[in-house]
């Protein structure tokens, strides 16, 4: 039953098919064959002859014409009209004239050119028809947004296939409420909210929420939909699109963590201008006292301590002073002054925690860049490292001339920092870079390795990092390649 049930239906889609999908031979082999049966059934039956044998020839006509088209198709009335007059007049000197069979006849001729004008004008809409959807589908898996469309009732009964190579649903996962499973848990049930205020309202549907990609991260996308409305004004369907906004979003949040962190730095820098004059007074003070304590050694020793702390009090002044005031222009920067500025900003934190540091510059490379930015690198994965290790810890730092590992080899200068942490779990190695993705719940962004390797590719360089979690084994290593002075301002050059 199933054989002859898969059979019918086989034959379905051949009666389906349009005609343009058939070779020019078998489209006027059947405009000839239709009309051929037909009339070898009308000699040979003679049921047929004796009742209005024209309704096969408009059979055969309809046929003709609905699976060869329409040239063939008005082959097959020419042929089946002749094949008529054949059978009214080819015994007229035999018998009397049978002015009932030419009426017939004449009305048949009729039919039978109304017949294939209508079904001609069908399969010419039908062909239309399929070459506009086939015409829609290339529009959809075109466009980079993800497409969809609801019922009247918000309902999903269609969703490109975009969306289920973003999410890994399928079309029956997500059809009718079943797309709101990869929403964000946060952001769950407000943007469901707006959108039975929408099907319900007729409004515009537009929020912001965020979706679960198929790898298993969320991210920020912009859902817009439409209703599709009758004559009358009722809402027919819903169709809309989801765009990937997330770059854009963290863009912008990293736009005002910039201007967070521009306040703080005014703020701090007008704070170091008001400590440098008093810090100035306290160190003329400390040396009268000096002066006058010259008779008594353990005087001097804790005067001589207070200069020293009150000389790196100032000495951070004047670096944040000079961060604030930084030229916004490039210039030649050694590297190794800047690892020894931020190693002595970090002194008393690695003295408290007793960290070992150990450095080695095996050479003095240049480099080209803005000093504020390649700060910010150092210091961030300085910090990084200094966090990770525990107490009695160690950091190696290596500085030394190299070349990019890549098929450039351009020579530039690589920065190795090594600690013994913790290290990095597995499932947040491939993550460290991203956006607001962070490990310290209480104090940290997320911005800071992202900003990072923002600046160092804009350079040209790279990062690579390696870590693991082993016992006996455990810590990270992170090298930082960036082109040497020259090779730096090219790149520079090339992407001003």
């Amino acid at each position: 039953m199933e054989e002859a049930t898969r059979a019918g239906w086989g034959w379905l889609a051949v009666l389906d098919r349009s005609p343009n999908e058939r070779p020019a031979w078998v489209r006027y082999g059947i405009a000839v064959l239709c009309p051929v049966l037909a009339f070898v059934a009308t000699l040979a039956i003679p049921q047929i002859k004796s009742s209005p044998f024209f309704t096969i020839f408009t059979a055969a006509v309809a046929l003709a014409t609905w699976l060869a088209g329409k040239t063939p198709g008005l082959i097959s009335v020419l042929l089946s009209i002749s094949a008529g007059a054949y059978l009214v007049w080819a015994h007229e000197s035999l018998t009397p004239i049978n002015w009932n069979d030419r009426i017939q006849f004449v009305l048949y001729s009729c039919t039978a050119l109304l017949v294939w004008a209508l079904i001609a004008a069908l399969q010419a809409a039908r062909t239309a028809l399929q070459a506009s959807e086939e015409r829609f589908r290339t529009l959809v898996h075109a466009v980079p947004q993800m497409l969809w469309s609801t019922d009247a009732e918000g309902a999903a009964d269609y969703l490109s296939q975009q969306w289920c190579d973003y999410t890994g649903q399928s079309q029956e996962e997500a059809s009718g409420a079943g797309w709101q499973r990869v929403v964000h848990p946060e952001e769950r049930e407000r943007t469901a909210a707006v959108w039975k205020h929408s099907v319900e309202s007729g409004e515009v549907y537009e929020v912001e929420t965020r979706l679960r990609r198929v790898d298993g991260s969320y991210r920020w996308v912009l859902a817009r939909g439409v209703p599709l409305r009758n004559g009358s004004g009722h809402t027919l369907k819903w169709f809309g699109t989801c765009t990937d906004i997330h770059q854009q979003k963290m863009a912008e949040e990293a736009l005002r963590t910039a201007e967070k962190l521009a306040a703080t730095a005014r703020m701090a820098s007008a704070l170091a201008h008001q400590i440098n004059n008093p810090l100035a007074a306290v160190l003329n003070l400390l040396y009268l006292l000096e002066k006058q304590a010259s008779s008594d050694p353990e005087m001097r020793q804790y005067v001589a301590l207070a200069q020293e702390e009150l000389a790196r009090v100032a000495h951070i002044a004047k670096q944040t002073l000079g961060l604030y005031r930084e030229s916004s222009a490039p210039a030649v920067v050694r590297l190794s002054d800047i690892v020894d500025d931020i190693l002595e900003l970090y002194a008393a934190d690695i003295g408290a925690r007793q960290v070992t540091v150990e450095k080695l510059y095996q050479c003095q490379a240049q480099v080209m860049g803005l000093r504020g930015e390649l700060r910010h690198v150092i210091s961030t994965l300085l910090l990084n490292a200094l966090e990770a290790v525990p107490a009695g810890g160690a950091i190696k730092l290596r500085l030394r001339c190299d070349r990019e590992a890549a098929k450039s080899g351009k020579k530039g200068v690589r920065l190795v920092i090594a600690d013994n942490g913790h290290g990095i779990p597995a499932e947040h190695r491939d993550r460290i870079f991203e956006p607001f993705f962070t490990t310290k719940t209480e104090k940290g962004t997320g911005l800071g390795l992202w900003v990072a390797q923002s600046i160092v590719q804009h350079y040209g360089g790279r990062i690579r990092v390696h870590s693991s979690t082993q016992p006996g084994r455990h810590g990270t290593t992170v090298a930082v390649f960036l082109p040497g002075a020259a090779a730096a301002d090219a790149v520079s050059a090339s992407s001003n």
